[in-house]
């Protein structure tokens, strides 16, 4: 066989990382493609701000993960030590708030019942995964991430800023 099936056969697709860039092209085609006059104009850029501020959030915590995978075969996603630097060290989960800013974005900038609905129940969904996450990183990690639930926010920023700034 040769390196580069090698290669190829051992690369993991990460769901997280496709449903992510999924999610962001998916409004990003929506936002600029359809035609749309939203009900109240001026909340469409609070929509934008909110959707900017989702990208930026989502794509430092990925860049944050990334710097910190081990070996080749690893993806950005799995670490072997808990990261608590960068973003990381102000919110515990930058991904999920990225996305609950996307989605709040989303409902400003369409301001569409459809999209209302089914960004609300995916604000839930993320709620949910960020408990589940939680679990898991306890297990993973046990003490170190019980001192880290204590003193970091799971999706608070002005709160974990505070923190870091002032304590």
């Amino acid at each position: 066989m040769s390196n580069k099936m090698k290669n190829d056969s051992n690369r993991e697709t990460n769901p997280k990382l496709i449903s992510g860039i999924a999610l962001i092209l998916f409004q990003y085609i929506f936002i600029t493609i359809l035609k749309f006059d939203p009900p109240v104009r001026n909340l469409k850029y609070v929509g934008f701000i909110l959707w900017l501020a989702g990208l930026i959030l989502w794509s430092l915590s990925a860049l944050t993960l990334y710097k910190y995978k081990i070996t080749a075969k690893a993806d950005y996603m799995n670490t072997f030590k808990l990261v608590r630097s960068g973003i990381y060290s102000i919110i515990r989960h930058p991904q999920y708030l990225g996305f609950i800013l996307f989605s709040a974005g989303f409902i400003f900038i369409t301001q569409n019942l459809y999209i209302i609905i089914v960004s609300i129940s995916a604000c839930v969904i993320l709620y949910l995964g960020i408990k589940a996450e939680d679990k898991q990183l306890l297990q993973k990690y046990s003490n170190d991430y019980r001192e880290y639930i204590r003193t970091t926010p799971a999706i608070n920023f002005f709160a974990g800023l505070i923190n870091k700034l002032f304590f």
